[in-house]
C-alpha cells in the first residue's frame, strides 16, 4: 500500500502543474486528463484493498480446511478406516 502513497503524491504534483499550465482549452483538458487519472487512481487502490480482503479471506479458508483434513485423518486412524489417496494437496 505504500507505493499508493507514492503515486498520489507524485499525481497530485503532476495536477498541480497542470493546474499552473494557464487557461483554455489545452489548460481544461489537462485538467480533465488530471481528474481522470485521479479517478483511475482511487479505482487502483480500492482493488488493491479488495484483494487484500480477498487474500485474507482465503488463508483463512484454507486452514480450515487443513483442520478438517487433520480432523478426518484422526478420526478414519481411530476407526481403522483407510484413507484414499488426495488427489491435490492445499500449500
Amino acid at each position: 500500500m505504500r507505493g499508493c502513497g507514492v503515486m498520489a503524491a507524485s499525481i497530485a504534483v503532476s495536477v498541480g502543474g497542470l493546474a499552473c499550465n494557464g487557461g483554455g482549452a489545452v489548460g481544461s483538458a489537462s485538467i480533465n486528463t488530471a481528474q481522470t487519472v485521479l479517478d483511475l487512481t482511487d479505482a487502483v487502490v480500492g482493488l488493491q484493498q479488495r484483494e487484500g480482503e480477498m487474500q485474507t479471506q482465503l488463508d483463512s479458508l484454507q486452514r480450515m480446511v487443513a483442520r478438517q483434513d487433520t480432523l478426518i485423518t484422526r478420526l478414519s486412524a481411530a476407526a481403522g478406516i483407510p484413507v484414499p489417496a488426495r488427489p491435490f494437496s492445499v500449500p
